[in-house]
């Protein structure tokens, strides 16, 4: 029989060592974003607002593809996710130009749910 042991021993230390680096990373990590949380913030929120952007366009170019099935619970989902980012986008972006590029994506995310669900009959 071959005695693990020392195999044992050497990999528990290899992720003891590993589990100090991570954890040290992570706490620099921490202390950047929270030194940094403005800056942070704004590229998230500009984030958001690209990322319903994208859904925004990706279910109107779905919306009017004649040659695929109408995925009508998807789009509505699609439609609620961008109305739910341009919404955090207009409660705590600072820059009124975001504000106002978050509502107007807002207003067509929710006039493109709203005639969505109004054409599919109205029931969920």
């Amino acid at each position: 029989m071959m005695d693990l042991a020392p195999a044992a021993r050497s990999t528990l230390r290899f992720l003891a060592a590993a589990a100090r680096l991570a954890l040290a990373g992570l706490q620099r990590l921490i202390r950047a974003t929270w030194t940094h949380r403005r800056v942070v913030c704004a590229v998230m929120l500009r984030v958001a607002w690209w990322a319903s952007l994208w859904l925004a366009i990706e279910t109107a170019s779905a919306l009017v593809d004649v040659r695929a099935p109408l995925d009508i619970d998807g789009m509505l989902l699609r439609f609620g996710v961008g109305l739910g980012l341009c919404w955090a986008v207009v409660v705590f972006a600072s820059a009124t130009r975001l504000r106002r590029a978050g509502l107007l994506l807002g207003t067509v995310h929710g006039a493109g749910g709203l005639l969505l669900w109004t054409a599919s009959g109205g029931a969920l």
